[in-house]
């Protein structure tokens, strides 16, 4: 039974820097930074950003797998594009893979269709020790990118 997890967070807009969290069985809260005690850092939950809660998800590390839960948060997290519960409800917990996209929040518009207060949108990258565990399909695009790159050079 693993101990530990990382779970690389890179950025798909510019809400914040890339995040290494540690994912244990005790559970992470994801949230809004309200005060110092809950700044964001390169290595937890928190982020700037007013579309989230101020409690707005958990992270915990159950049976080897990192999973996600949202603890009943406004604007919702998503895991490619799905919503893990309605408004103000708390999901199952749900497991997260590398490769996938998580978002907190809703990009929040004014009246004129501009943004006013954006989502947290970034990729997943998860590791167990020092390896990273890559979805089948990313696998297929890095072989068939090595594929390429041999053939330019045959042609070449």
């Amino acid at each position: 039974m693993l101990e530990r997890a990382y779970l690389h967070l890179e950025p798909l807009n510019d809400m914040f820097l890339s995040k290494d969290i540690p994912v244990t069985s005790v559970p992470l809260k994801i949230g809004r930074k309200v005060s110092q005690k809950t700044s964001p850092e390169q290595d937890n939950g928190y982020f700037d950003a007013k579309v989230l809660s101020r409690t707005h998800a958990h992270l915990v590390l159950q049976n080897d797998q990192v999973m996600i839960q949202d603890v009943g948060s406004s604007n919702g997290t998503f895991i490619n594009g799905t919503r893990l519960s309605e408004d103000g409800q708390q999901s199952n917990p749900c497991q997260l893979n590398s490769g996938d996209i998580l978002e907190f929040g809703l990009d929040i518009k004014d009246e004129s269709g501009q943004i006013v207060h954006k989502k947290v949108s970034c990729s997943v990258s998860i590791s167990y020790g020092d390896t990273i565990v890559k979805k089948p399909k990313e696998e297929s695009i890095d072989g068939l990118l090595q594929l390429v790159d041999v053939l330019l050079l045959i042609a070449g």
